[in-house]
């Protein structure tokens, strides 16, 4: 059964604002809970060797490297690290 065209953009444009929304209170969450040691994790994260393996650390925790993508966006988008860091 296909829904009206209509319908199913009013569906696509829902869930791309509760993706949006999910995003930015991930990372609300973030810089709230872990505010001394994403500081801490951010000076460590300067160099970049220590960053990559940060990141396969923190992909391989999660089993997802589309989470961990998430995660940094909204981190990025916070402005708790910056684009720089975040590469």
């Amino acid at each position: 059964m296909r829904l009206p065209k209509a319908l199913r953009v009013f569906v696509l444009i829902g869930a791309v604002y509760t993706f949006l929304l999910c995003i930015n209170l991930l990372g609300s969450s973030l810089k709230l809970l872990g505010g001394g040691f994403v500081n801490q994790l951010i000076s460590t994260t300067s160099n970049p060797l220590v960053g990559l393996f940060i990141g396969i650390l923190a992909t391989s925790l999660v089993q997802s490297s589309s989470v961990t993508t998430a995660i940094v966006v909204a981190l990025v988008g916070t402005g708790s690290i910056n684009i720089v860091n975040a590469i």
